[in-house]
């Protein structure tokens, strides 16, 4: 990891303690943007972070359903590790509605119940 980037992993570090977690918990989420660092050099020749584009955060979300193959709930905490990341490290605006939060089996459910209750009143 190079200097710059290893300067953001500590000052992310830096913020997670504040936050009160367990130390599991920031260790789980700073190897998150570890991971995503280390994507970003492999596979974009080390740009630089702040410079990174929305299609290129896609393409990491991508990576982690498709190739890593985590559950949405997993997905969901790495995309949150990187909204901290970029709002309070980079002080880049963060737009939702270009990362998207996944949809997890409890959503579904959710929808699912919604469904039934409706079909029910339908055919009361």
């Amino acid at each position: 990891m190079n200097d710059e980037n290893t300067n953001y992993l500590k000052q992310h570090i830096d913020i997670l303690s504040f936050r009160d977690l367990a130390p599991g918990t920031i260790t789980t989420y700073s190897s998150y943007m570890t991971q995503f660092i280390e994507w970003t050099e492999s596979l974009l020749s080390s740009k630089p972070l702040s410079d990174i584009s929305w299609e290129e955060l896609r393409s990491y979300i991508r990576f982690l359903k498709e190739v890593r193959e985590l559950n949405p709930r997993t997905v969901n905490v790495h995309i949150a590790q990187l909204r901290d990341f970029y709002q309070y490290i980079l002080h880049r605006d963060w737009d939702r509605y270009q990362i998207l939060m996944q949809a997890t089996r409890y959503t579904a459910y959710a929808m699912d119940s919604d469904f039934i209750c409706m079909k029910q009143a339908l055919t009361s």
